[in-house]
Parts: C-alpha cells; structure tokens; sequence
C-alpha cells in the first residue's frame, strides 16, 4: 500500500510540475499529459483497490 502510495504522490507532483510547463495558450491537452493522467488516476484505483480489503479484514 506504501508502494502504491509513493507512486500516486510521485505522479501528482510531476503532473503539478507538467501542468505549470506547459503554455497556457494551448487549446489542445497533449497526448502526454492525458496519458499522465489516466496514470494518475489508474494508480489512484489500485490505492483503493488495496485500502478497502485492509478496512474489511
């Protein structure tokens, strides 16, 4: 759980970092960054995954 954790802060922070690199007059969100964000939330899922079965047992 500590993994899966590490790794969600990990991808939040680098989005942050993406998010405030890129130009703000862009229309379009780049190929990366919602492949960054399907990341973000996909380890936000396994978290989840992961903390409910602790809670029940």
């Amino acid at each position: 759980m500590t993994f899966c954790l590490s790794l969600f802060v990990a991808l939040a922070v680098f989005m942050s970092i993406v998010n405030g690199s890129l130009p703000e007059s862009s229309d379009e969100v780049s190929k990366f960054g919602v492949y960054i964000c399907l990341q973000l939330i996909d380890f936000g899922l396994s978290t989840i995954a992961t903390v409910v079965p602790l809670k029940c047992f």
